[in-house]
């Protein structure tokens, strides 16, 4: 127990559960920052009790920097498939840089948004599992209205004395991140849209390759 209104408390609290490892706050492995795809370079393992590794997992070139992952490292469990950039938000308080991982579990929606190819390329954009009439939809509706929210407060300095600077622009870094990912998903799923995500059982969030697994079937 603490007293949240401590700042000494809550900036305890605020370190061990953005850099701690489950239960455990390690040395050294708390200076590690997350990125995903090729980026991530790092794998660790646990012991309960015993030891905590944390080892390369390939050729690390001199300056490169030290790399894990919050949510598909080899022990992060069920994080792999349902926790994404929304949920890396809402837990760290940080945009992830890509890959995206974008998961809207009422639509059956699961893509990641990658980098492109050539340098300076737009994003590109791997459904997980098949788009949806409904997916897209719910991305086009909320496109009109984060672009219809960014109309109306952007620029708004009486909102932006409410709020810390730092805050904010975190705000504004989301906002423009769900836009470019939802914005390219459309667009890639004019030639991909396939109701048979509908046909899954409830565990159709568990496919990491359409193509390779399929789902199971009622």
């Amino acid at each position: 127990d603490g007293d949240m209104h401590d700042e000494l408390w809550s900036h305890a609290v605020a370190m061990v559960s953005g850099r701690a490892d489950d239960d455990l706050l390690v040395p050294f492995y708390d200076m590690i920052n997350h990125r995903n795809g090729e980026y991530m370079n790092t794998r660790h393992s646990i012991s309960e009790g015993r030891f905590y590794q944390l080892v390369a997992h390939r050729r690390i070139e001199a300056g490169e920097q030290l790399y894990n992952s919050y949510n598909q490292c080899t022990v992060c469990g069920g994080r792999h498939d349902e926790f994404g950039t929304p949920e890396m938000f809402f837990h760290y308080g940080f945009v992830e840089s890509l890959p995206h991982r974008w998961f809207v579990s009422q639509v059956r929606l699961k893509f990641d948004l990658i980098e492109s190819d050539d340098p300076g390329g737009e994003p590109q954009v791997k459904f997980m599992v098949p788009p949806s009439i409904w997916g897209v939809t719910f991305m086009e509706d909320e496109v009109r209205r984060l672009e219809q929210f960014g109309e109306d407060y952007r620029d708004d300095e009486g909102l932006a004395a409410t709020i810390s600077p730092f805050e904010l622009e975190m705000i504004w870094q989301y906002h423009n991140a769900v836009l470019t990912a939802f914005r390219a998903a459309i667009q890639a799923a004019e030639d991909e849209i396939d109701e048979s995500v509908w046909l899954c059982d409830c565990d159709w969030y568990l496919v990491r390759d359409w193509d390779k697994e399929g789902c199971n079937l009622w």
